[in-house]
C-alpha cells in the first residue's frame, strides 16, 4: 500500500449525516488482485470511539486503488474527524495480491491518518432512523395474558412528531397483531400498544419483523421539520423473544403471601401507640381505590388496619394499626381467611376490565403468631374515650356556656402548662384550654362561647385535636408522654352539641319542688328540715354580700322563710331550708306562691353575665299533701351527751374506753344487722369511730371507742353535730318507724378539757387501796368459821388468771399469818376480793393487820386489763391493828381443836 485517503465528500459541510458513505481509497504502488471467494476485504474506521468497518466495493480501472465504502448509522458520532490506523486494511477471509504474481499477497500496511477534519461524523443529521426496540416485560414470568399490554417502544437517533396512527406489526404466533401508537410524538422513543385478547397465543415468543413499522396514513417527522424518518429497523427487528410469550388465558389476583412488616419495640409484644404492619402480597399487580381493610384478631377483639399504600410493582398492599390502651392478646394475633375487605373501596386487576381480586387469605391466614403478641396497657398512657359535655338547654351551647371536653386515658397522667384541645365549631378551630384533672385518667378542657361562635351541626374533634401548647401529659409519677393522638374517639359534627355564641337567653326559674321528705308519712314533725329546691333553666351565681335570698313557704297560715343553704352541682338549683317549730302546722301541704322567691339584699344572676339579673317569678306549689306540718309531732332528738371520766385524771390513757352517751328525749331502738351505728370522734386533727355498744330500747345509746397508741389530743377531743351516723344500721323510735334525728345540734363537744387523750402514755395498774371489806357478825370480832375479807381495789381495771396458782393476801392474825386466796373481781375489775375462815386457834385482841407486801402472786397473775403483758403493781398501803376487826377462835359453836391417839400396848403398833 502506498498511500490512503478519504475518497468521498459530506454531501453538506465537512460532516457525513446518517445513510451517507464514506469511501477510502487505498493505492498501491503496483497493480493488485482481489479474491472475495473466502470473504471481503476490509478496512477499519475509527469514528469517534467506536471502530466501523468499511467493505471493499471495486478496483479502480489501473487496479493500484481499492475502494472500500461505510454507510454511517445513528449512533455514529466523530467531532474531530475520521482516523484510520497503520494496519487498518485486513483481509477478512479474502485476498489482496500482486497482479503480476497471484501467489504475492500485497502488503497491507498504511499510512495512518489521524483526526481528519474534513471527515467528520454525526448520525443525528439527515432523516431520523431507528436505534433500538424494547418489550415491556409481561406483569408476571415471562409471559403476557388476556388484558395485558404489550408496550414496544421504538428509539430514534433524533425526536420525532407523530400524527395520525402509525402501527408497529407483532407476529403473535401464526398471527400478525397492530400495536397502535400511543405516545412519545416530539420525543426520540415513540411507545406503540396492543392489549391481548382471548384468541393470542404465541409459545415461543413475539417476533417484530424489520418491516413491521408503519404509518397507516400518519406521519413519522423529524421534530419540528418536514423530513420523515426512516421505519427500517434493521438490526433491531425481533424474531421469536422468548421473554415475551403470549397467551390469552387470564389469572384472577389472588393472595400469595401474608407477612407482618413491623416487629415489637421490645420481647415480642407491641405496647400502647406502636403501629402493628401487615404485607397482603398478590401474585399480580392490583389497583386500589378508597380505604380496604385488614381485620386483626387481637384477643378477642377484631380491629381494623387500614390500607396505607401499595408496593412499586402494585402486587403488595400495606395495611397498619396502632395499638389502642384496650388492646390485649398474650398468644398472639391471628389474621382469619376473610380478614381483607373493601369497606366501600376496591382491589382489581390492573388490567384492563378491572376484574376483582380475590380477597381469600386461604392457607395464608394467621393463627396467633406468637411473635406479635399486644398488651396495649404498656407503654406510654393513651385516650381512651373523649366525651363533651350536655349544653344548659336543649342541643345548643349559648353565648358564655363553657364548653367541656372530658379526655380519659388508660391510666393516670400528670399535666404542667396548659395543653389544648381543637374545636372545630363551624369554620373556625378554637382552643379549649386545659382545666383540671392532673393526677388522674381524665383530663377537663374548656372553652366559653363568645359572641361570633356558631356551628348549625354540632362540633368536631379530629385525632390530632390535642396539642400540648408548650406544656407537658406525661404518665402520673413517671416522665413517659402520653400518646395524643385520639383516633377512635373523635367527634364529627355531634347534634348534641351545636354553637349559637349570638344567643343569649337570660336564666329564669324553671321549676320549684319540695325537694325533702318527712321522716315518717307525709309529716314533717318538730325540728324536722323542710327544703325546697328552685331549679333555673341555666345556670345563675348567688351573692350574699347584701343578704342572703330567701324562699317564702306558706305553712298553715303562717309565712315562714327558708333561706338559700346551696347550689347543686350544676348551679343550676338553688336548695332553701327551713327547721319546723313547736308552733308550725299545716294539715293540706305546704304551698309556695308565684313570688315566694325573693333576693332579700343578696342577688341571684346569669352565671354567663354577672349583669344579667336572673327571672325569679316560679310557677306556685299549692297545699302539697305530701309535705304536711305538725310541729307537735316529731322523730327522737338528741337532747344530750354525755362522756365517762378518765380513769385517772383528764387524760384517756392507751388501752382505756372512751365512751360516750348519746341521750334522746324518748326511746329508741337500734338495729345492727346492715351494720352499727358509730359517733365519730375527733382526737387531735384524727377522726376515730366510736361503735354503738348498747341502750337500745332506752333514751341513752352508748358508744365505746379503745384508745391506741397513735391517738393523741392534748386540749381535748371534739365531737361534730354531724358525728352520728347510721353505717348501714338503723335507730327508730321504740315501738315505731320514724328514724331519730342524728343532728347533735348544741349537744355536739369542742375540745374538751376533762377529756384529753394520750395513746402513747400507758400506766400499768397499781393497788389504789385496801381494806376489810367484811364485817364480824357481832360487834367488832370475828368466831370460828367466820369469813375475813379483804378487798384491794387498783387504780386501772386489771385482771386475774389462776391457771398456775391463786394470788393471796397475808393477814397478820395476833402472832400468826394467814393467807386470804383470791376469790372474784368486782365489776368494775378494779376491786380484788381475798376470803380467809376463822379457825379455833385464831386470836387478835387488837385487831387484824396487812402489810404492805401482803398481795402475792402465788404463781398466778394480776396483769392491767388493758395490756395483758403488763404486771400489776402490788405495793399496799398497811393496815396497822384495825380495832374493828378483832379475832377470837373460841367464839362461835364448838369446833374440833385437836385429836389425839392412844399409845400401842407394845412398842408403836397396835
Amino acid at each position: 500500500a502506498d498511500s490512503v485517503w478519504i475518497s468521498s465528500s459530506p454531501s453538506s459541510g465537512d460532516t457525513y449525516g446518517r445513510t451517507e458513505s464514506i469511501e477510502v481509497t487505498v493505492r498501491f504502488a503496483r497493480a493488485v488482485a482481489v479474491d472475495e471467494a473466502g470473504g471481503t476485504p476490509q478496512l477499519a474506521l475509527t469514528v469517534g470511539t467506536q471502530t466501523r468497518q468499511a467493505g471493499y466495493v471495486s478496483s479502480a480501472s489501473t487496479s493500484t486503488s481499492l475502494v472500500f465504502r461505510y454507510t454511517v448509522a445513528a449512533a455514529d458520532a466523530d467531532a474531530d474527524g475520521i482516523s484510520i490506523g497503520a494496519s487498518a486494511l485486513s483481509l477478512n477471509g479474502g485476498t489482496i495480491n500482486d497482479a503480476r504474481d497471484a501467489t504475492q499477497a500485497a502488503t497491507l500496511t498504511l499510512s495512518a491518518i489521524m483526526n481528519d477534519g474534513d471527515h467528520k461524523v454525526n448520525g443525528n443529521l439527515g432523516p431520523p432512523g431507528v436505534t433500538a426496540l424494547a418489550l415491556n416485560s409481561p406483569i408476571v414470568g415471562d409471559t403476557y395474558e388476556r388484558g395485558e399490554t404489550i408496550a414496544a417502544t421504538v428509539v430514534f437517533n433524533r425526536s420525532v412528531d407523530v400524527t395520525g396512527a402509525p402501527r408497529l406489526a407483532l407476529g403473535v404466533g401464526a398471527a400478525t397483531r397492530q400495536a397502535s401508537y400511543a405516545s412519545g410524538t416530539g420525543t426520540d422513543s415513540l411507545v406503540f400498544e396492543y392489549v391481548v385478547q382471548s384468541g393470542d397465543a404465541d409459545a415461543d415468543g413475539i417476533s417484530i419483523a424489520a418491516n413491521a413499522l408503519s404509518l397507516n396514513g400518519g406521519t413519522m417527522r423529524v421534530a419540528g421539520g418536514m423530513e420523515d424518518a426512516e421505519l427500517a429497523l434493521g438490526t433491531h427487528a425481533v424474531s421469536n423473544s422468548a421473554n415475551h410469550k403470549v397467551t390469552g388465558s387470564f389469572t384472577t389476583p389472588a393472595v400469595d403471601s401474608v407477612a407482618f412488616t413491623s416487629t415489637p419495640a421490645s420481647d415480642s409484644t407491641y405496647k400502647l401507640g406502636e403501629t402493628i404492619g401487615v404485607l397482603v402480597q398478590f401474585g399480580r399487580p392490583v389497583t386500589v381505590t378508597g380505604a380496604p381493610q385488614l381485620a386483626l384478631t387481637v384477643g378477642s377483639t377484631t380491629r381494623q388496619a387500614d390500607y396505607v399504600s401499595s408496593s412499586s410493582t402494585a402486587t403488595t398492599l400495606i395495611f397498619s394499626y396502632a395499638v389502642r390502651p384496650q388492646d390485649m392478646d398474650t398468644d398472639g394475633i391471628s389474621i382469619g381467611t376473610n380478614a381483607l375487605t373493601l369497606a366501600g373501596g376496591s382491589i382489581a386487576d390492573v388490567r384492563p376490565g378491572a376484574a376483582a381480586a380475590n380477597l381469600g387469605l386461604g392457607a395464608h391466614a394467621v393463627t396467633n403468631d406468637a411473635a406479635h403478641k399486644v398488651d396495649g396497657s404498656q407503654g406510654p398512657p393513651g385516650a381512651v374515650g373523649v366525651t363533651l359535655n350536655t349544653p344548659v338547654v336543649g342541643d345548643t351551647y349559648e353565648r358564655g356556656e363553657t364548653i367541656q371536653a372530658t379526655v380519659t386515658f388508660n391510666k393516670a397522667v400528670a399535666v404542667t402548662g396548659t395543653p389544648q384541645l381543637a374545636l372545630w365549631v363551624g369554620t373556625d378551630t378554637l382552643q379549649a384550654n386545659y382545666a383540671t384533672g392532673s393526677g388522674t385518667a381524665s383530663l377537663v378542657f374548656r372553652y366559653v362561647v363568645q359572641s361570633g361562635n356558631a356551628d348549625a351541626d354540632g362540633i368536631s374533634i379530629g385525632a390530632d385535636a390535642l396539642a400540648l401548647n408548650s406544656g407537658t401529659i406525661r404518665e402520673s409519677g413517671g416522665s413517659t408522654n402520653a400518646l395524643l393522638d385520639l383516633t377512635g374517639h373523635t367527634v364529627t359534627n355531634s347534634t348534641n352539641h351545636k354553637v349559637a355564641g349570638s344567643t343569649f337567653t337570660t336564666a329564669a326559674a324553671d321549676s320549684v319542688w319540695i325537694s325533702s321528705s318527712p321522716s315518717s308519712g307525709d309529716t314533717y314533725g318538730r325540728l324536722e328540715t323542710i327544703e325546697a329546691t328552685v331549679r333555673f333553666a341555666r345556670a345563675v351565681s348567688v351573692d350574699e354580700t347584701g343578704g342572703t335570698p330567701q324562699l317564702a313557704l306558706t305553712v298553715g297560715t303562717q309565712t315562714r322563710q327558708a333561706p338559700y343553704v346551696s347550689s347543686a352541682s350544676t348551679s343550676t338549683a338553688l336548695v332553701f331550708r327551713y327547721t319546723v317549730t313547736g308552733t308550725d302546722a299545716d294539715a293540706d301541704g305546704i304551698s309556695v306562691g308565684a313570688s315566694a322567691l325573693a333576693l332579700n339584699g343578696g342577688s341571684i344572676n346569669d352565671a354567663r353575665d354577672a349583669t344579667q339579673a336572673a327571672t325569679l317569678t316560679l310557677t306556685a306549689i299549692s297545699n302539697d299533701g305530701d309535705h304536711k306540718v305538725d310541729g307537735t309531732q316529731g322523730p327522737p332528738y338528741v337532747t344530750g351527751l354525755v362522756l365517762n371520766t378518765p380513769v385517772v385524771g383528764d387524760t384517756y390513757e392507751r388501752g382505756e374506753t372512751i365512751e360516750a352517751t348519746v341521750v334522746f328525749n324518748k326511746a329508741v331502738t337500734v338495729d345492727v344487722t346492715g351494720g352499727t351505728p358509730q359517733l365519730a370522734l375527733t382526737i387531735g386533727s384524727a377522726t376515730r369511730q366510736a361503735t354503738y355498744a348498747s341502750g337500745t330500747g332506752t333514751d341513752s345509746l352508748v358508744f365505746s371507742y379503745v384508745v391506741q397508741s397513735g391517738d393523741a389530743d392534748t386540749d381535748g377531743l371534739s365531737i361534730g353535730a354531724s358525728a352520728l351516723a347510721l353505717n348501714g344500721g338503723t335507730i327508730v323510735e321504740t315501738g315505731a318507724t320514724a328514724n331519730a334525728l342524728r343532728d347533735l345540734g348544741s349537744h355536739a363537744v369542742t375540745n374538751s378539757t376533762n377529756h384529753k387523750v394520750a395513746g402513747g402514755t400507758f400506766t400499768a395498774a397499781a393497788v389504789d387501796s385496801v381494806w376489810i371489806s367484811s364485817t364480824p357478825l357481832s360487834g367488832d370480832t370475828y368466831g370460828r368459821t367466820e369469813s375475813i375479807e379483804v378487798t384491794v381495789r387498783f387504780a386501772r381495771a386489771a385482771t386475774v388468771d389462776v391457771t398456775g396458782g391463786t394470788p393471796q393476801v397475808a393477814i397478820t392474825v395476833g402472832t400468826q399469818t394467814r393467807q386470804a386466796p383470791y376469790v372474784s373481781s368486782a365489776s368494775t375489775s378494779t376491786a380484788l376480793v381475798f376470803r380467809y375462815s376463822v379457825v379455833a386457834a385464831d386470836e387478835d385482841t387488837d385487831g387484824v393487820s396487812v402489810g404492805a407486801s401482803a398481795l402475792t402472786l402465788n404463781s398466778g397473775t394480776i396483769n392491767d386489763a388493758r395490756d395483758a403483758t403488763q404486771a400489776a403493781t402490788l405495793t399496799l398501803t398497811a393496815i396497822s391493828n384495825d380495832g374493828d376487826h378483832k379475832v377470837d377462835g373460841n367464839l362461835g359453836p364448838p369446833g374440833v381443836v385437836g385429836v389425839v391417839l392412844g399409845t400401842p400396848v407394845i412398842g408403836d403398833t397396835y
